[in-house]
């Protein structure tokens, strides 16, 4: 040891793990003259506080820095925005600091969360239409206040099963609340928030039974985006509140990731738009702008067809590669085509800005001017080649995965502009399209009735989870079809469709749904649940029972439902806290994937939370739930 460091052993000091030198005896001074004493004094004294204030003042990571690693992350941790890293420190030869050593920055108070100017930067073109929200007075007492956050919703003034007539879209039941069945939902969506909240809380996804998150959709905070509309809408303030100090903190878009850009429009745009439109705090419509304007380059193609994916920083984009006749070539599915409309038309009139109307629609355009044409029926193939806009080879249709979004939006971009004229070419397609669907796929097995996939032009007796949501959207749409013979067909196959899909969780130990169900062709087989076995705790059931039960007010359905809930309860509820899927659903009890999508809490939950609640609850003519079931006001022209 050096001769300091023998001193200071000797007074028993540890150089900055105190708050004050310890152990010091003035009967060891009086061993010394008094003027060495008062030297060693000194100097003990200012190396324990140069190192307390040392260590006070610096952590671990403080002292040793690596600068991050460079290079394109798709859909991961963002590891290339900090460029201003200190360099690497020499472990073997420490810099001592300098003394005094510098007073840390004072820390500033957060920035108020609701900012009270317009959003910045707007473009708004004079001559062009905004849109804005058509609330008609009729509608006034429907409007969404859910308990806890503004008071009491209070009594609905029409008796139970009296249908409010909207006129341009049909009847609907009024329906008082269940208060037991909506209490454990909430409860659950509590239990899936704590799961994410304290174990992921601003990572994408949370896997439950490990206790850790993910970023597999580009570190966005996927879970925090897509539940805050859920959150809000059942009251669960304390968990709200916490989801938007984040988005208004933390979330940044200025990441070099790689992104879905029909994934990121649906759940992260279509997630801030809802939570603007429901609670109109400012911070979620500066959010979604940033965002939709780092989107508008995914359409700066020839075709005006968007890219697939998208780096949300350089603006970079690419396509599909699929393979036809041994040639590869770029594509785009039919979903992401016609899955953007109602996000960028709502952008557009909380923005002010035209623009991403524009883009979106003209996605559409391709579709109505340059491809619908050349169809000789209303089924579209799931992939198009963007260069030529011809449909590949194959041809497959399906109302499952890359192409069930598509007909919703037909019908539902109708319904956000309250029925237009100048939209009725989407209604008109939509109808084409659900009349060719019931005459060519619409097949029949044993006692129940499915939506088959026709793959190289045959049929496959198979239908996904995913075409789940079709029987909802019959029932919202039939009631505004010209013709009563079609009403009529649109809600008889909406019905046998969904007992289906019903029958698909009862054929199952778990009393769980798989991805796929095949059909038998003829005799006393059982549906054959194990072609795709997992279960992803997919919403579409719930989805259409729901969108029946506003419909009907067929109390069926709201047993249909609980029945679902149950086994999600039974079998993917993680004591710790979330929800996992599972890889086979033909197994009691079945493996878990460790995985809580973030759609279970976005759609699942808030469909089974819908079903229970009364009906002023989000009245399905004054909002538009897009496909990830964030609710979007219907806007009209002014």
């Amino acid at each position: 040891m050096n001769d300091e460091e023998k001193l200071e052993h000797r007074m028993n000091i540890s150089v900055g793990s105190s708050p004050k030198p310890r152990g010091i005896s003035l009967r060891r001074c009086c061993c010394y003259t008094w003027t060495s004493c008062s030297v060693a004094f000194v100097i003990v004294m200012v190396l324990g506080i140069q190192g307390l204030l040392w260590n006070e003042g610096t952590t671990n990571s403080d002292k040793i820095s690596f600068p991050p690693a460079s290079g394109l992350v798709v859909e991961g941790n963002d590891t290339s925005q900090d460029t201003s890293s200190p360099p690497l420190v020499n472990l073997y030869q420490p810099t001592v600091p300098s003394y005094p050593p510098p007073s840390p920055p004072p820390r500033l108070p957060p920035p108020p969360l609701t900012p009270l100017s317009p959003i910045p930067d707007l473009a708004f073109l004079p001559g062009n239409p905004v849109l804005l929200p058509c609330n008609p007075p009729v509608f006034q007492d429907y409007w969404p206040v859910p308990v806890g956050r503004k008071g009491e919703t209070g009594e609905i003034a029409n008796p139970l099963n009296v249908s409010v007539n909207s006129a341009w879209l049909g009847e609907w039941k009024v329906v008082r609340e269940d208060p037991g069945r909506k209490e454990a939902v909430v409860e659950a969506m509590k239990h899936a928030w704590k799961g994410y909240s304290y174990y992921a809380f601003g990572f994408d996804e949370l896997r439950p039974l490990t206790k850790y998150g993910v970023n597999n959709f580009g570190g966005l905070g996927l879970t925090i985006i897509d539940s805050l509309d859920s959150l809000w809408l059942m009251g669960l303030t304390e968990e709200f509140d916490k989801a938007r100090k984040w988005v208004a903190e933390e979330l940044s878009f200025d990441k070099n990731v790689i992104v879905s850009v029909f994934e990121t429009t649906i759940r992260i745009l279509g997630g801030l738009l809802s939570a603007y439109d429901l609670t109109g705090e400012v911070v979620f419509a500066i959010k979604a702008e940033e965002l939709g304007r780092r989107l508008l380059r995914a359409f700066e193609t020839p075709s005006g067809i968007p890219y697939h994916r998208l780096n949300l920083r350089s603006g970079e984009g690419t396509y599909i590669f699929t393979t036809t006749s041994g040639r590869t070539i770029k594509s785009a599915s039919l979903a992401e085509v016609g899955t953007l409309q109602l996000e960028f038309n709502a952008l557009s009139r909380v923005s002010g800005d035209p623009i991403f109307e524009r883009v979106a629609a003209r996605a559409f355009e391709v579709l109505t001017t340059e491809v619908s044409p050349r169809m000789d029926s209303g089924l579209y193939p799931t992939f198009l080649q963007t260069e030529d806009l011809i449909w590949t080879a194959q041809q497959d249709i399906s109302f499952g995965s890359h192409g069930d979004s598509f007909y919703e939006y037909l019908l539902k971009v109708w319904i956000q502009r309250r029925g237009s004229s100048e939209f009725d070419i989407l209604h008109t397609m939509w109808t084409q399209s659900m009349d060719d669907m019931i005459n060519v796929l619409l097949q029949p097995s044993l006692n129940f009735t499915f939506i088959a996939e026709r793959r190289f032009f045959q049929i496959f007796r198979q239908m996904d989870h995913l075409a789940c949501f079709a029987p909802g959207m019959l029932d919202l749409g039939a009631p505004v079809v010209t013709s009563s013979v079609a009403n009529l067909n649109y809600s008889n196959a909406a019905e046998q469709v969904l007992k289906t899909c019903v029958q698909m969780y009862h054929a199952t130990v778990t009393g769980l749904a798989p991805e796929t169900t095949t059909f038998p062709t003829s005799g006393t087989a059982a549906l054959n649940t194990r072609t795709s076995p997992a279960n992803y705790q997919r919403p579409e059931t719930v989805e259409s029972l729901f969108v029946n039960f506003r419909r009907t007010g067929d109390q069926k359905m709201r047993d249909q439902a609980w029945t679902i809930f149950q086994a999600f309860e039974q079998h993917s509820r993680v004591d710790s806290g979330g929800y996992s899927g599972f890889t086979d659903v033909n197994f009691s009890p079945p493996p878990k994937d460790n995985y809580m999508q973030s759609f279970f809490l976005a759609e699942t939950l808030k469909y089974l939370f819908l079903i229970y609640s009364e009906s002023k609850i989000l009245p399905l003519d004054v909002w538009v739930l897009n496909t990830e079931a964030h609710p979007l006001q219907v806007q009209c022209h002014i």
